[in-house]
């Protein structure tokens, strides 16, 4: 009850940093792949020139998913939080499948949340005259699904948080270091395993970059990871397809820093009261260019309430 009342208290008032942290906790996950364009200088979002020095198997590896068609692939996002002593944990699992072009996608997950429960979610995507419809069902046991419709760039972060081909290409590009480190087996295949990180600063430049500090209408909540140090993140490569099979990045310690400082000025008492345990990404290829098609289901398409603006 009192932790539940400390997330009430951080979420009504609009001024807490402590809000704005908590938000960019799962916009950053976001953003970190709706940003993965280069800009006009030929520098990728991050600020870097793509030009880490990367193994030539791993160089090729990524070259090749721009060639890609489609992916099929398993994803799990592991978000764990602690306030006032009492566990907020999510793990969500994901069945994805991504067609690149024209854009199309179908996610397949379920939420679970320890002793809050379990929730299934259905994702579905679909690029037309170059907007992106979405279509996000919440599954009921007792009511059935409930679907929600909403377009959006193709781009967009709604989007961009699945698509791990874009994902893979900008923490390899935005790395300041990328070493190999051995030889692993990955569901029985013989993989080459690549370690990298990325900077907090860098971090801060995805915030300034993404807008989240106009949409919470404070400035300077990018200062938050100045010297807040690395995200770690690793690469499995078969090395005789020249595949990525599978990616995981890990953004803990990062945030942990960031929402101490974000606290450190709240009210009394509150430092200390609410921290990141655990905020990671996992992603396993299942298939290259083997996803034909994706069909909307029909009744998401007929019943689905439109969300404008």
């Amino acid at each position: 009850m009192i932790a539940s009342e400390m997330m009430k208290k951080l979420i009504s008032n609009k001024n807490s940093r402590g809000l704005i942290v908590l938000l960019m906790l799962f916009v950053l996950i976001f953003t970190m792949t709706a940003c993965g364009n280069k800009n006009e200088a030929g520098e990728d979002a991050l600020g870097g020139t793509g030009d880490a020095a990367m193994d030539e198997v791993l160089l090729k590896a990524v070259e090749n998913l721009k060639d890609v068609s489609s992916l099929s692939y398993d994803m799990e996002m592991d978000m764990s939080m602690e306030v006032m002593g009492a566990a907020f944990d999510t793990l969500m699992s994901m069945d994805c499948k991504q067609i690149m072009s024209p854009v199309k996608m179908e996610i397949l997950g379920t939420a679970d949340m320890g002793t809050m429960g379990k929730m299934d979610m259905m994702v579905y995507a679909e690029e037309e005259n170059g907007d992106l419809t979405m279509y996000t069902g919440m599954v009921d046991e007792a009511q059935g699904t409930s679907w929600l419709k909403q377009s959006v760039e193709v781009n967009s972060q709604q989007i961009a948080q699945y698509d791990a081909a874009n994902s893979i290409e900008l923490y390899a590009s935005s790395a300041s270091s990328i070493k190999e480190v051995g030889t692993e087996d990955v569901d029985g295949v013989k993989a080459t395993r690549f370690d990298g990180i990325i900077s907090g600063d860098d971090i801060g430049k995805v915030v300034e970059q993404s807008g989240v500090e106009s949409q919470v209408g404070i400035d300077g909540t990018a200062e938050l990871f100045k010297d807040s140090g690395n995200i770690p993140f690793s690469f499995w490569v078969d090395v005789e397809k020249e595949q990525i099979i599978k990616y995981e990045i890990d953004m803990t310690e990062v945030l942990k820093v960031a929402l101490e400082r974000a606290v450190e000025n709240e009210e009394e008492g509150m430092a200390g009261m609410i921290g990141i345990k655990k905020m990671s990404t996992s992603v396993k290829v299942k298939g290259v260019n083997d996803v034909e098609d994706i069909v909307i289901p029909e009744e998401a398409k007929a019943n689905a309430t439109e969300i404008t603006g």
